[in-house]
């Protein structure tokens, strides 16, 4: 269990540090890591994770997107916890790509 927080939280470190990579002139740059931060909340969600844990630790390494990761925790947290790992992957990939979908269709809306 503490081995997944750890890499729970080291994705969630990476995500800023790639954030700042992305293109400021181009808003869709930023979707492809929403769904990758999305991806690494639902993968703890599906490993049950501690949801207390899991907000401390993006709160305390993503102060600028701590809403945004509010947000996606207590979506995340909302969904079952499959047991097999068809239904893992399957409640993963529904999870990154709705949020995905959301920033583009957020970025399309407000051109």
């Amino acid at each position: 269990m503490l081995k997944l927080i750890i890499i729970t939280a080291a994705l969630a470190l990476s995500v800023p540090a790639t954030a700042n990579a992305a293109d400021d002139s181009d808003p869709a740059s930023l979707c492809p890591l929403i769904e990758e931060f999305a991806r690494s909340v639902m993968t703890a969600r599906q490993h049950n994770v501690s949801m207390a844990k899991l907000m401390e630790a993006f709160a305390a390494h993503m102060p600028l997107l701590r809403k945004v990761a509010e947000d996606m925790i207590l979506e995340a947290y909302s969904t079952p916890a499959y047991s097999t790992p068809a239904f893992r992957e399957r409640a993963i990939d529904n999870f990154a790509n709705n949020w995905s979908l959301a920033c583009y269709n957020n970025i399309a809306n407000n051109r």
